[in-house]
């Protein structure tokens, strides 16, 4: 996932994710900490700068060092990012009604770094970068408002001016998450940012189920919460993602936790938000669960035709062999079923 230091996330593969509004922000950052001397209680710019700058600086910092993480992972520290831009320009536009050519040489600066940065992370993924002409000339104009504004007092070129730099500066991310919405990566349990490849698949990438008993589960559990109970998140993500409809994971995301009981379960079935749970009833316990296999057994019913043979699943990516249930975690082998808990 990229060589891990201080420039990780500036650079191929995660700089397509998240960071590029990223040096931006760390200059609002800066902007907020620095623009008035630290006293206390502090004041609202000071407050703004540890909430958004502390959530930030702790996630650029854990994935700037981090070992393991998926690149979808980035998109929690999208939020401050996206906090301390619009704080910056905000703040930039107050200090230009005081110091109007330092406000502007800031602007231009924090934004002209931003957008270099933005055209060369484009570059490095694709050779079309064919939104570049209308960023440069709505930065150009920009410019041109801010010189206007500056020199010859011209009403309302000031705000034209940081319009225009603020615009060009959202131009490649809009561009590049509308890129990515139209070329979904092929495994939508994992997604990425467009890494320059074309899809062809708007919208919704592979995901990895069984169309037999998804149709099956689908016009059997209608009017009902649950589309039905797996081990873990590995065996149900796609489901939900194919359907947008609830699947109820029994052992939370690896299968290792007790989000139900038997209790639960006996009373989910009875009040009708839940029929169908996918299961392994042979082998007697399925990772420390195994009040949840006798209940099974004794109430529910096994459906002909959707037993999944698993063998050695369980890569930590999540992508364990099997056919649209076959994944988990733990390795090792698991015959698993669907049963019929309402005919129990």
């Amino acid at each position: 996932m990229g060589q891990a230091g201080a420039l990780r996330l500036f650079t191929a593969p995660l700089s397509k994710e998240m960071s590029w509004l990223l040096p931006f922000g760390l200059f609002g950052l800066a902007l907020l900490v620095f623009r008035e001397r630290l006293k206390f209680p502090l004041g609202a710019d000071q407050q703004a700068a540890v909430v958004w700058g502390g959530w930030l600086l702790a996630g650029v910092g854990f994935f700037s060092v981090a070992g393991f993480f998926h690149e979808y992972y980035l998109a929690m520290i999208a939020p401050p990012l996206a906090a301390l831009v619009g704080i910056c320009v905000v703040a930039l536009w107050r200090f230009a009604k005081l110091r109007p050519w330092l406000a502007s040489v800031l602007l231009l600066g924090a934004a002209g770094g931003t957008m270099v940065f933005q055209l060369f992370t484009a570059a490095a993924f694709t050779s079309d970068v064919w939104w570049l002409l209308p960023t440069l000339i709505l930065f150009a104009a920009g410019i041109v408002s801010l010189l206007t504004a500056l020199n010859f007092e011209v009403r309302g070129t000031s705000l034209a001016g940081f319009a225009c730099i603020t615009g060009a500066l959202l131009i490649t991310p809009g561009i590049w998450s509308a890129l990515t919405s139209a070329n979904a990566t092929a495994n939508q349990s994992l997604p990425s940012a467009y890494s320059g490849q074309t899809s062809g698949v708007p919208n919704l990438g592979s995901v990895n189920v069984n169309q037999a008993l998804l149709a099956f589960l689908q016009q059997n559990t209608q009017n009902m919460k649950y589309l039905m109970a797996v081990p873990s998140s590995m065996q149900g993500s796609d489901y939900v993602l194919a359907t947008g409809r609830p699947v109820l994971y029994m052992g939370g995301f690896m299968g290792v936790d007790q989000v139900v009981t038997s209790d639960d379960l006996n009373r989910l079935v009875a009040s009708g938000q839940l029929r169908y749970i996918y299961w392994d009833a042979r082998q007697g316990n399925f990772n420390n669960q195994s009040n949840i296999t006798p209940w099974v057994t004794a109430n529910c019913v096994a459906v002909t035709g959707f037993d999944v043979q698993t063998q050695n699943a369980g890569a930590p990516d999540g992508t364990g062999a099997g056919s649209g249930l076959g994944r988990s975690f733990g390795g090792g082998n698991m015959q698993v079923s669907l049963y019929d808990c309402r005919k129990g």
